[in-house]
């Protein structure tokens, strides 16, 4: 099959979920398929290149590695001419989210266009983003929310309550992340005494009741540092919170993936406090690397976190569980095996090869593109 991808962000940005799953999707699709990506230009890399046998094809504004850049995205969509042209060959088109704008070309093209959601901000663009992005974001969803695609993918069954809620009308398939236990197998490293963020440094993310809450679990082990990976608008008032109260915090910035990996495995802990997440790759990936997990309670984590595998906590307890989690080496060692043990089910081979099915599904049915 000729399938085209269609995402803004794509690697070498690795920031979130949803382009790591794009990612590893993609490079196991083009062992057997015809891969073509779409996506914005990133910085030090170039416009045109093949990895992994997918084709890239970068265009627009060129994109920061450690953000979102509003404006390259604003030339994600004025491409459209370009795309248009360039798509004609291809059986499939699947858009990652913001792409979902793209979906006319279903009716111009004839061709069936799948579109991934992995989450909905639709109540919470207000509470975490300032104006006038927060009616940007709102609109943009119920904008989308009122296309059609021939099928809609997401990743948790809170994303597909979200997506049910704000109307799409398409069929809806879980598909979740993954995890590539080959790689996170043959990176070797020792246990440090650090505890592990990895994500992006915005709002939502709350960092902050982190850093804070380390001043508690500092006085009881002093020696324990705060080791944050990621990139974003928060960064210089994070550091600056982080030294105002003494806290022995590292901010890594951005990290290649296996650089991330060593952090995470030689971590005692990976927490995260975050208010929105529609799958948490990122705790799936701690929990593969046997690094025990503290996170907020979400929905979303519901599909694969347990009491056995996972602390799911409330916020106002952060500081009280990590403490609780240190003094314990029982409990450290039951999330860790628990957490392997859990991870083993999410096989990226396993996950490409239900894609594939539903690529199958709608390039041999007559109607899907009508």
């Amino acid at each position: 099959m000729k399938i085209a991808i269609l995402t803004d962000l794509f690697y070498p940005y690795q920031l979130g979920g949803a382009e790591k799953q794009f990612y590893e999707i993609t490079a196991r699709l083009a062992k057997k398929h015809d891969v073509h990506v779409f996506t914005l230009n990133i910085e030090g890399s170039p416009s045109e290149e093949v990895l992994r046998n997918i084709h890239i094809h970068r265009f627009g504004y060129r994109n920061s590695l450690k953000k979102r850049s509003l404006l390259s995205l604003i030339t994600f969509f004025i491409e459209s001419p370009f795309l248009a042209r360039k798509l004609k060959r291809f059986d499939i088109i699947h858009a990652n989210q913001i792409a979902a704008i793209f979906s006319f070309f279903r009716y111009i093209l004839k061709k069936p266009f799948v579109l991934t959601i992995h989450d909905l901000y639709w109540d919470q663009w207000k509470k975490y983003y300032n104006f006038p992005f927060y009616y940007m974001g709102k609109f943009l969803e119920l904008f989308c929310s009122k296309l059609y695609y021939n099928r809609i993918i997401t990743v948790s069954q809170e994303s597909e309550r979200k997506i049910k809620r704000l109307g799409f009308s398409a069929r809806i398939d879980i598909i979740p992340n993954g995890i590539d236990f080959d790689s996170i197998n043959k990176i070797k490293t020792k246990k440090g005494k650090h505890i592990v963020y990895v994500g992006r440094l915005v709002n939502y993310k709350n960092v902050d009741k982190l850093i804070m809450a380390m001043r508690e679990v500092n006085k009881v082990f002093p020696d324990i540092e705060l080791h944050i990976i990621g990139s974003g608008n928060e960064k210089q008032s994070l550091e600056k919170m982080a030294k105002t109260n003494g806290i022995n915090a590292r901010f890594f910035g951005y990290l290649s993936e296996e650089e991330k990996i060593k952090e995470i495995k030689s971590a005692m802990a990976f927490v995260s406090m975050s208010s929105m997440e529609g799958f948490g790759i990122v705790l799936m990936e701690a929990m593969a690397c046997g690094t025990p997990v503290i996170a907020k309670k979400l929905p979303a984590y519901n599909d694969f976190c347990t009491p056995t595998n996972s602390l799911l906590i409330d916020e106002g307890k952060l500081s009280e569980t990590i403490i609780k989690l240190l003094r314990n080496t029982s409990l450290q060692k039951r999330l860790s095996e628990n957490g392997i043990r859990t991870t083993k089910y999410f096989n990226w081979n396993n996950i490409v090869n239900q894609m594939e099915k539903i690529y199958v599904s709608l390039k041999n049915t007559p109607t899907a593109s009508g």
